[in-house]
């Protein structure tokens, strides 16, 4: 990122990308139903808890070992049906890019998985056993597609793809189509497309799921709220909305610091200071906006470093 400031400042900043946003989620041991732990979480916090990676999953198991007994809500319930990408991670979509299917015939054949062949998308049925494409986040180009001969059912190729390589496959663009084209030929392969039914409370698109072993995609069932679940290890859960849980809010953002040194025999910067200080703080505030994070309140700490008497 570029700042546009004294170039006295710049060597003494991290820039805003290497600076960490963590969620921070307080679990609250009163039990409610779902829709009053949403509604508490929403008056006295942000709202229930979203979970969108294996990051949030530790800061969250870490936050609720050991102080419930069952089950603890989070933000995840029943909705409208959608379309997603097993890999989750914000950074890899660009914008439309989430939404970029081109279907051969997308019927409504109740089936749940996405398969890809000949350039197009095909919805199959997730037991079906195919062979897969294996995305690899460490490789470049056209190696980061892994054709697997093996077949299997959509769930067992994720989990393949994701204890050998990064996940399965997305496809995001014109140039993606064409390169699991070449990759797949002519065999109709598993990608990272799965259906189901699950939103979370606050809106957030987060495709990330972690549900206990061997749960299909979707099913019907009579549970229509997400709980993390004490006899699983903290895997999730279908429980009914009326039933009494404690529950997990995410009470805010907490950020790590942006850490600068200034020498007291910089002149020129003790006098310019305060008003590069304000400066930064409009070009933080402005990227954090950017990023989707509306910022109420950002401030300046100082420190003073004691010096050593001889």
């Amino acid at each position: 990122m570029d700042w546009i400031l004294n170039p006295i400042l710049l060597s003494a900043l991290c820039s805003l990308s290497s600076c960490v946003l963590q969620p921070e989620f307080v679990l609250f041991k009163e039990k409610k139903t779902w829709r009053e732990a949403q509604s508490f979480c929403r008056e006295n916090c942000l709202d229930l808890a979203t979970i969108e990676d294996l990051g949030d999953i530790e800061t969250v198991l870490r936050s609720v070992e050991g102080q419930y007994d069952d089950a603890v809500w989070i933000g995840l319930m029943k909705g409208e049906q959608r379309w997603h990408w097993s890999i989750t991670e914000k950074d890899f979509y660009k914008k439309g890019e989430r939404e970029d299917f081109i279907w051969d015939i997308q019927e409504d054949t109740g089936f749940n998985c996405g398969a890809f062949n000949n350039g197009t998308l095909f919805v199959r049925e997730c037991i079906t056993t195919q062979r897969s494409i294996c995305f690899d986040g460490g490789k470049q180009g056209r190696d980061q597609y892994v054709h697997v001969a093996n077949a299997r059912t959509w769930i067992a190729a994720r989990d393949h793809c994701r204890q050998f390589y990064t996940d399965l496959t997305s496809v995001r663009n014109d140039a993606e189509y064409q390169i699991i084209r070449e990759v797949a030929g002519d065999q109709q392969v598993w990608v990272g497309l799965f259906r189901d039914i699950w939103v979370w409370s606050d809106q957030t698109l987060s495709s990330f799921r972690y549900w206990k072993t061997g749960k299909a995609v979707y099913t019907p069932s009579d549970g229509n709220c997400g709980a993390l679940m004490k006899s699983v290890s903290g895997r999730w859960g279908e429980r009914l909305r009326a039933e009494k849980h404690p529950f997990l809010c995410k009470c805010g953002l907490t950020m790590m610091h942006l850490k600068m040194t200034i020498s007291s025999q910089d002149a020129v910067l003790e006098e310019n200071l305060p008003a590069m200080k304000n400066d930064l703080l409009i070009q933080i505030k402005k990227e954090l906006a950017e990023k989707g994070v509306n910022v109420t309140e950002l401030q300046w700490k100082s420190f003073v470093r004691a010096t050593k008497q001889n």
